[in-house]
């Protein structure tokens, strides 16, 4: 006789943070917009100044003196943001949890709290910081080489290109890691709180990917916090949800009653799991 299986009760975890997300990547967009406009500021200097010269050499002179300034000013910026992000992604989480239940509210912090929000922190902080680099190669990529073969027109419209791949970039980064923040922090503070399991969680739309590595077979299926197992990517890497670039998944912190246990699945193609069953 088969094993009866039980529907999860769960804690209940935000989906998003849209407010927060566009807080970040307009700050975002704006750096990214500073930074092309001062490119693009000394590319028509330099142009307008070495008509019938080496133009070429002059612009990645340039474009390296323009690196240097803005590496240091990002840098600035890379702290401010990170800290801010990491603020509110605290508050945001743990305003949720103290909702559902008062005594989920965080009294003390713990080791794996802090290596959470660290972790946060580094991450954000590091990808802030390739925006100006990433900037300064697109700017190289168009005209060092190419410089005398465009007129003005031409060099304001690639200009407006590269903004563009710039901001969507931003955006990228703002939804992406606002998401795993939220995640990653929430699972944190729901292990500090005792719980072992959580639920996978899609957002059960048709951008959920299926095949080899795909999250829609994983909807529903029970993990261990300290020991992930699913198949996250068509690579066989093993992970939790929203570790992939932009992937929407999420945790859902298991509850399990006094009657409940939780027995193992073995799944050679998309990771072990657990299922809750009566004791």
């Amino acid at each position: 006789m088969a094993t009866k299986t039980i529907k999860p009760t769960t804690l209940r975890t935000p989906r998003e943070n849209k407010a927060l997300e566009q807080d970040y990547s307009s700050r975002l967009k704006k750096l990214t917009t500073d930074i092309s406009k001062s490119f693009y500021y000394w590319t028509i200097a330099t142009v307008n100044k070495n008509e019938n010269k080496n133009i070429a050499k002059q612009l990645a002179f340039n474009f390296n003196d323009l690196i240097k300034r803005w590496d240091k000013k990002t840098n600035e910026f890379a702290k401010k943001e990170a800290l801010r992000t990491v603020g509110q992604v605290q508050t945001f989480v743990n305003s949720n949890l103290k909702s559902q239940n008062p005594e989920f509210a965080l009294k003390r912090s713990s080791k794996s709290i802090d290596n959470s929000l660290n972790a946060v922190y580094q991450r954000n902080y590091n990808l802030i910081k390739t925006i100006p680099q990433d900037i300064k190669e697109r700017f190289e990529s168009v005209f060092l080489n190419n410089v005398n073969n465009f007129d003005m027109e031409a060099i304001k419209k690639q200009v407006l290109a590269i903004d563009g791949i710039g901001k969507r970039r931003a955006e990228t980064i703002a939804r992406d890691q606002v998401h795993k923040a939220i995640g990653e922090y929430h699972s944190a503070r729901e292990q500090a709180l005792g719980f072992e399991y959580y639920v996978w969680q899609t957002s059960k739309d048709e951008r959920v990917s299926t095949g080899k590595g795909g999250h829609r077979i994983l909807e529903g299926r029970i993990y261990r916090y300290d020991t992930p197992s699913a198949v996250i990517d068509s690579y066989g890497n093993i992970g939790d949800p929203a570790q992939r670039v932009n992937c929407r998944c999420r945790r859902r912190a298991v509850i399990l009653k006094p009657n409940q246990d939780v027995k193992l699945v073995k799944d050679s193609l998309h990771g072990d799991y657990y299922v809750i069953i009566e004791k």
